[in-house]
């Protein structure tokens, strides 16, 4: 189980910095200074953001479930993946769906 929860609370603190580093990049793209989609932009920080929480927060109730190891590992993966494929697909987006 510890092995588990180390590796969410490092890609729990990952993502955490990747979501901020994008707070970086909505600036640039709502201020103009780079041709980016500044809403999709903001979308992605935020998701990074939340999806962190999301990855510490099931760090915290990990001994609490009522898995083996296996099954929590397997939580874990789907959980890490979900949450870096959010921020990537969302905010490297073409267009924006806008009409």
């Amino acid at each position: 189980m510890e092995n588990t929860k180390r590796l969410l609370l490092k890609t729990g603190s990952l993502l955490l910095f990747l979501g901020m580093a994008t707070g970086g990049f909505v600036a640039a793209a709502m201020t103009g200074k780079v041709s980016a989609d500044g809403s999709m932009a903001l979308a992605s920080h935020l998701n990074a953001l939340l999806g962190a929480c999301m990855i510490f927060g099931l760090a915290l109730c990990l001994p609490y479930l009522k898995y083996d190891l296996t099954g929590q590992r397997r939580i874990a993966w789907l959980i890490i993946v979900a949450n870096y494929a959010n921020w990537l697909f969302i905010g490297f987006r073409k267009g924006g769906g806008q009409s």
